[in-house]
């Protein structure tokens, strides 16, 4: 684990507390991710001061190492300065050294409280973010100073230090928990432990790929947190920089990742929108620990994915499982079509970028209501599968019911959606009842997910035009390149996406286009290499955009490179295409 603080963060499966670094900055940023992304995280800034108190550049003067159960930190010049930090339990972090001064800042934030409670401890109370900090002196000494401005600490600072110091950061909401806290040679060893379990599940397939396999492997082992509050199950977060959520669609790749080795754990991941769903079978656009979104609402994916987990893990078609989610993928289609199909919408539309998951995508520049053409391909695709999967739950009048459901909306989404002339798809803006023809965006090409239901001439063209258009050096850039609507790193007008990726690989093996499938796949396999576990990459040079730690690159690496090098799911693969 050689990436920068800056761009791959510390932490533990299960936690909220999250060590990372910003450019800028003297020091590492101890964080708190409960509420998720739109709540204050920052907890402490940890910085290393002289003796006489100046505070000093962490970087500048002292060399870190990083292992799964800890940072090391040694002064480059003289050795015996040096400390580390290890997780206690998912909700503590221990700060242990020698011959050094750390100061732990606080942010400042209206409200924000330093409460000194005795010679070694501290309470600090971050209210923006509605938790308590205990930062508690085990071994050395502890001083504390601020100012107070009448309903607040500025300038807050907890200072540590001696010959050896050992301290204790507990983060609560209310008291700090009671249990007995493990030692710091105890803590370092279970963590240790679990991960050397943990990457047992995931082994590395391909060599030549090996450091992005490992990175993928911690990431998405990092990423997630335990069960609080809203959150009912333990969940794989986007991402412990900032996309501190678990999203609706996005978790379906984190299930694809975990499906073969964890099934329990991937169910989960779907668990999390079964019990949050709304009544009109919306799901969440995300969660977290505090609240669960609805503000927009994402495709409609998720049997597809739960279609690719039950076929490479018999567990998923077990039952109880298959006859929970089937009951709530039934829903979702219900939302689309009574509360998305609205006067003068012939298939559901779309009332924002964001619900596409495309946000800012081309064919959204006209603006909204929209019917595009991927929504009402994905719906028919998911009638398909849900007649498959009451086929298995052996329910059949709902088996034939979905299959004829699925033929009499294909019956008429040719017709409006496709143009034989330019042989492309295109979406309507309702309030005019215009095609869009602004911008060339691949999203017009997902419906290629239903290409076994298409004349196999329409296929072919339109993968032509994938070929032509828009694959790059590094994958399928999601605006054409070379068009006006193209942006270098325009999020999604040009940016290759990993979820994306896998959508069109998957359409297109699935669809008896092989060998540009595993162009794709093996196109991606080394833009990790370059562009790390990013949110985003740019097509031409493989850079990654916006943050390098994202779980859902990290899930379609490994699920990729099942599919592509794991002997058992290849041979299913196979017996898929015949």
């Amino acid at each position: 684990m050689v990436e920068s603080l800056k761009q791959i963060p510390f932490s533990r499966h299960g936690s909220y507390l999250v060590i990372s670094a910003k450019e800028g900055k003297r020091g590492l940023e101890i964080r708190d991710i409960h509420g998720g992304d739109e709540l204050p995280s920052m907890l402490f800034e940890l910085t290393v001061a002289t003796e006489e108190g100046e505070e000093t550049d962490l970087f500048a003067q002292y060399e870190w190492e990083r292992e799964v159960s800890h940072l090391t930190f040694r002064h480059k010049k003289e050795k015996q300065r040096w400390f580390k930090i290890v997780f206690g339990t998912e909700e503590t972090l221990y700060i242990q050294g020698e011959h050094v001064r750390i100061h732990l800042r606080g942010t400042g934030e209206k409200y924000d409280t330093l409460v000194p409670l005795s010679k070694t401890q501290c309470e600090y109370h971050f209210c923006g973010l509605q938790r308590k900090g205990m930062v508690t002196a085990l071994e050395g000494w502890m001083e504390s100073c601020q100012e107070w401005e009448i309903i607040s600490s500025k300038e807050g600072r907890i200072m540590l230090g001696g010959s050896k110091m050992l301290a204790l950061l507990q983060s609560y909401d209310c008291v700090p928990p009671k249990s007995r806290v493990k030692t710091i040679e105890e803590a370092e060893k279970e963590v240790k432990e679990e991960y050397e379990d943990w990457k047992r599940c995931f082994p590395c397939l391909d060599q030549s790929h090996e450091t992005s396999h490992h990175l993928a492997v911690y990431l998405i082992w990092e990423n997630f947190v335990h069960a609080q509050g809203t959150l009912k199950r333990d969940a794989m977060y986007m991402s412990k920089n900032w996309m501190t959520n678990i999203w609706s669609w996005d978790h379906c790749f984190g299930g694809l990742a975990l499906a073969k080795s964890k099934p329990e754990l991937a169910y989960d991941q779907f668990e999390i929108f079964f019990q949050t769903q709304e009544k009109s079978g919306a799901y969440p656009d995300y969660v977290n620990d505090r609240f669960a979104s609805f503000h927009c609402v994402k495709p409609p994916i998720h049997a597809w994915a739960y279609g690719k987990m039950m076929e490479e893990n018999p567990w998923f078609a077990k039952r109880e499982q298959l006859e929970r989610a089937y009951e709530s993928f039934k829903k979702v289609v219900s939302y689309w079509i009574n509360e998305r199909c609205r006067e003068g919408a012939v298939y559901p539309a779309y009332y924002h970028g964001n619900d596409s998951g495309w946000d800012n995508g081309s064919v959204f520049h006209r603006g909204i209501p929209l019917e595009s053409p991927d929504l009402a391909a994905l719906l028919i695709q998911k009638m398909d599968l849900m007649s498959k999967f009451a086929g298995i739950l052996e329910r059949r009048e709902e088996e034939r019911e979905w299959k004829e459901r699925a033929d009499q909306w294909f019956q008429g989404f040719m017709e409006r959606f496709y143009d034989p002339l330019t042989n492309r798809f295109y979406a309507w803006y309702l309030p005019k009842q215009e095609r869009v023809q602004e911008g060339n965006s691949l999203l017009m090409y997902l419906p290629i997910c239903i290409a076994y239901r298409m004349d196999k001439e329409v296929v072919d063209r339109l993968v032509k035009q994938l070929e032509v258009g828009f694959e790059t050096p590094f994958g399928l850039a999601t605006e054409q390149p070379g068009t006006k609507g193209y942006q270098e790193g325009g999020y999604w007008l040009g940016p290759i996406w990993a979820p994306t990726m896998y959508l069109f690989i998957d359409a297109l093996r699935q669809n008896g286009y092989g060998d540009m499938a595993r162009r794709l796949a093996f196109s991606f396999f080394d833009l990790t290499d370059i562009g790390l576990m990013a949110e985003n990459y740019d097509p031409f040079t493989g850079i990654g955009y916006d943050d390098p730690a994202y779980s859902w690159s990290s899930s379609v690496f490994l699920k990729l490179q099942r599919e592509y090098f794991d002997s058992y799911v290849v041979a299913g693969q196979q017996d898929r295409i015949r």
